[in-house]
């Protein structure tokens, strides 16, 4: 089943995008609208095997999808925030404001401001952006049931369709939205979290432990004995060991069961993907592979080293593994991979490397290319590499989650490198996320830290956090103020900041100066109201501003 993990991703790309990339990615879409789908019906004319593939760029610091073909050529331009893969002739796209059901010409067959899910057996779940109920419709565009459903399945191959608007009763419908039969589960079955393929995942009211029963017939299939269960669709679960006591599922293997309640394998997978065409895949220590409805380890398919997903789509498999996209042939030969590559200028890029020790950890970190002096290059490369690796190979990094990523930018002669990740210790309420800033002269290979963009002997730091208490104040004063009383006791030459090419911008981490959820507290300072401090003869401000 394709249905879920396409909405997993679906939902993740909107939250990640809806903060900033509508007006920008409707803009491009427009630009190329005609071209996509002149090529598109090109590709259908003379591809035999006419199998689109959701592959994408990153465009002015966007990530932007199209789809190539099986020689990893793209067919359609990269113009969409983000693009499904194929399923029965028709994707799922997402502009930053709509997303759209359209076939393998570009035709739009439907289009939704909520979330619309993968086709399945001719029809795709759809979510009211207002109640966030859920309704079916065809691939012809015609709603066949209206989004009034709390809990929704898409059509089986016999046409039918499961869906409830009150927990507990389900109806079977048939694609006219006629109702053909009706479904009560016992009370104890309300506390219901998700369904698939006729059977719901509940939870027990006392244990809260998970457990699966058939919707049909009321059957237990698996007792609520587990701290995670995952539905991985065809009549097959994905169920966390019971011996290990510990609610931090990600650190805890999965066994494959079946409909019968058979125990298939080991506990011994992590990440286990929904089933498609009778494969799944699953991670171990060090890699990510396929396995069988057997709950075996398919070994005439490839594995690729890394934790994440594959899936065999066409004569292609898409592994999506440590947030890096690509597509491989059936003998594991890469046909195509995301360019990860950032250019800053004519001649100057930045490349992704990873550090990735443990199965769950995975830290990108950048190196540099085009310098003109090669020997100041390498030092900052090193630079770079230590400053993201070294501290994490001095970490306890067994019960501790890793995701550390980067981005950077170039203003003049100054490279600015942004790390950003989020560390989830086993058994935290939440992690903590991660933001740091490195300041490079290219030229030079010297790094810079805050003190050293003002006038030595001045009085930068109590002028500054006046400043900051002044804006705090404000703040306080309009009603929106989440800072805890006397946390801000003034800023250090050690403070974080973020810098542009007129101003600086002072933060702090959650719990500095106010809770978990008021994020990073930003206050932003205009190098026109502190130019008395201002170090204009200075190396770094020079940097950027020559």
């Amino acid at each position: 089943m394709i249905k879920k993990y396409t909405l997993l991703v679906l939902v993740l790309a909107a939250l990640a995008l809806l903060s900033g990339c509508d007006k920008k990615v409707s803009a491009v879409q427009e630009k190329t609208e005609e071209k996509t789908e002149e090529n598109v019906e090109q590709n259908v004319e003379q591809n035999v095997d006419s199998n689109l593939y959701a592959a994408y760029q990153i465009i002015d610091d966007e990530k932007l999808y199209g789809y190539i073909d099986t020689t990893g050529a793209y067919v359609v331009e990269p113009s969409y925030a983000y693009a499904s893969d194929y399923s029965e002739g028709y994707a799922i796209t997402y502009d930053g404001v709509m997303y759209r059901m359209i076939d393998k010409n570009g035709k739009i067959i439907f289009e939704n401001a909520g979330v619309i899910e993968s086709v399945e057996n001719g029809a795709a779940i759809f979510t009211d952006s207002n109640t966030y109920k859920k309704g079916l419709v065809g691939t012809n565009g015609t709603i066949i049931a209206e989004p009034i459903y709390q809990i929704i399945e898409n059509f089986n191959s016999d046409g039918t369709a499961l869906v409830s608007s009150t927990m507990g009763i389900f109806e079977r419908l048939d694609k006219t939205g006629k109702i053909l039969q009706t479904y009560a589960l016992d009370s104890k079955f309300t506390s219901i979290y998700e369904t698939l393929d006729g059977y719901a995942a509940y939870t027990h009211a006392d244990t809260f432990k998970m457990g699966i029963v058939s919707i049909v017939d009321a059957r237990i299939v698996l007792e609520p004995d587990f701290n995670e269960i995952i539905n991985l669709g065809d009549g097959y679960f994905a169920a966390k060991d019971p011996t290990n006591e510990s609610f931090d599922t990600m650190m805890t293997p999965s066994a494959i069961y079946n409909s019968l309640g058979k125990q298939l394998s080991d506990y011994q997978y992590y990440d286990v993907s929904p089933f498609h065409e009778g494969l799944a895949s699953a991670t171990d220590d060090r890699y990510t592979f396929f396995i069988g409805t057997d709950g075996q380890k398919v070994n005439t398919l490839p594995s690729v080293e890394g934790r994440g997903s594959l899936i065999k789509i066409g004569t292609l498999i898409k592994a999506d593994i440590d947030g890096d996209l690509s597509y491989l042939n059936a003998e594991g030969k890469t046909i195509w991979k995301a360019d990860t590559t950032v250019t800053l200028s004519d001649h100057v890029k930045v490349f992704e490397n990873r550090y990735k020790p443990l199965r769950l950890v995975n830290i990108k970190y950048p190196s540099v290319t085009g310098l003109k002096d090669k020997a100041i290059e390498a030092t900052i490369n090193e630079k770079l590499k230590v400053d993201f690796t070294k501290i994490r190979s001095e970490e306890d990094l067994l019960n501790l989650s890793v995701e550390d990523n980067f981005s950077a930018s170039l203003i003049k002669n100054l490279l600015i490198i942004e790390k950003n990740g989020y560390d989830y210790y086993s058994g935290a309420a939440h992690g903590m996320p991660i933001r740091d800033y490195y300041y490079i002269n290219i030229n030079t290979g010297v790094s810079y830290a805050f003190k050293d963009l003002f006038k030595q002997d001045s009085d930068y730091l109590n002028t500054l956090s006046d400043m900051i208490r002044q804006q705090m104040q404000k703040i306080t004063d309009g009603g929106e103020s989440m800072f805890f009383p006397d946390s801000f006791t003034g800023l250090t030459e050690f403070s974080y900041f973020m810098l542009n090419k007129d101003s600086i911008t002072l933060y702090f981490y959650p719990y500095d100066i106010a809770p978990y959820a008021a994020g990073f507290p930003e206050f932003n300072i205009p190098f026109a109201d502190i130019t008395e401090f201002i170090d204009k003869n200075g190396d770094f401000f020079k940097s950027f501003n020559p």
